[in-house]
């Protein structure tokens, strides 16, 4: 559907085309002006019972650890992803790893180890 200024008679673009308020404005005249009466009734109507229309929508809240900056055109998006528990988290791998290591060379320096002191701690290897 292409939309046209009562006024001059030219195209408003979709740009100028304001369907929460259905308000128009014409580029070439600068007049604003209704769109009711070019929508159907349906348009009329708005949303149906149900169906989330634009005003439902409702902002997302900010989230601490991303910030935007907007700088000449740009758009940047910055995440800050350390936190402290990463910081004891790296020691408790470091205290894991180090005890199979332990482990492991107890069970394959020994003579005879039984194969449960060799296949048990595999899951934890794993994790």
């Amino acid at each position: 559907m292409q939309l046209h200024c009562p006024t001059c008679g030219s195209a408003v673009p979709a740009e100028d085309v304001n369907l929460a308020t259905t308000l128009a404005k014409c580029r070439r005249c600068n007049a604003i002006f209704d769109i009711k009466p070019f929508l159907s009734a349906e348009q009329r109507q708005g949303p149906r019972a149900g169906v989330r229309g634009p005003s439902a929508i409702k902002p997302l809240p900010a989230q601490t650890r991303i910030r935007v900056e907007e700088f000449a055109g740009t758009l940047t998006l910055t995440w800050r992803w350390f936190r402290f528990i990463y910081i004891f988290l790296a020691f408790f791998c470091v205290a894991w790893d180090g005890f199979l290591v332990f482990w492991y060379s107890m069970a394959f320096t020994q003579r005879g180890a039984p194969w449960l002191m060799i296949v048990f701690p595999v899951a934890h290897v794993a994790v």
